[in-house]
């Protein structure tokens, strides 16, 4: 569906304190949140795709490549990190593991922006913009380790303390289930609470 080779992580360290259950692992029609979000990146034309973190051993037994999130519980600027090192390919897509519709048409809009303008590109929904439903370059990674070891754990602040405003492309972000009245109003026909909730990562 794309131009050209591309990777794509799926982000699953969350704690997931909200939800109160691994939210990497939610079923929506017979299947794993993660199963839907790494077979959308496959579908999207990815040959290189890996989940960042979560339960390794579950991960692995749904068939899944694991890479160790490198600085585990400290937040979604590691695991963006440790995505760009792991990664083969100079366009990364990189997802969070509470999507409830991953679309693999958005994917792909978002990999061949990042190829045309920016090395940051996100969709935007109610006023934030989506990092975690974003595409980044890999030769990122230098930069945003020197961030990071200044002490900073928010990818949006990363990027503005480095001067990158993202690009932002016309497509829907899918819906993050962040609690369980969340996947209550998902299943129910209803926007998730998550969607209205002010948020920065």
């Amino acid at each position: 569906m794309t131009s050209g080779p591309f990777s794509g992580a799926v982000v699953a360290g969350g704690a997931s304190r909200r939800m109160g259950t691994d939210k990497a692992f939610l079923e929506l029609d017979g299947q794993p949140l993660v199963v839907r979000i790494t077979g959308a990146l496959v579908a999207a034309g990815s040959e290189d795709v890996f989940v960042v973190g979560g339960a390794g051993h579950r991960l692995a037994a749904l068939g899944l490549r694991c890479v160790p999130d490198r600085w585990p519980g400290e937040g979604p600027l590691g695991a963006l990190i440790t995505a760009l090192a792991a990664a083969r390919y100079e366009a990364v897509v990189v997802l969070a593991a509470d999507l409830a519709v991953p679309d693999p048409t958005a994917v792909g809009a978002l990999v061949a922006a990042s190829r045309a303008s920016s090395p940051v590109v996100v969709p935007r929904s109610s006023g934030r913009a989506e990092v975690l439903q974003a595409a980044y370059r890999r030769s990122l990674f230098e930069d945003l380790v020197r961030v990071f070891q200044l002490g900073e754990r928010s990818i949006v602040r990363a990027l503005a303390r480095l001067d990158i405003v993202p690009v932002e492309v016309s497509v829907a972000p899918s819906i993050d289930l962040d609690t369980p009245e969340d996947l209550a109003a998902y299943l129910a026909g209803r926007a998730p609470e998550a969607s209205r909730r002010p948020w920065v990562n």
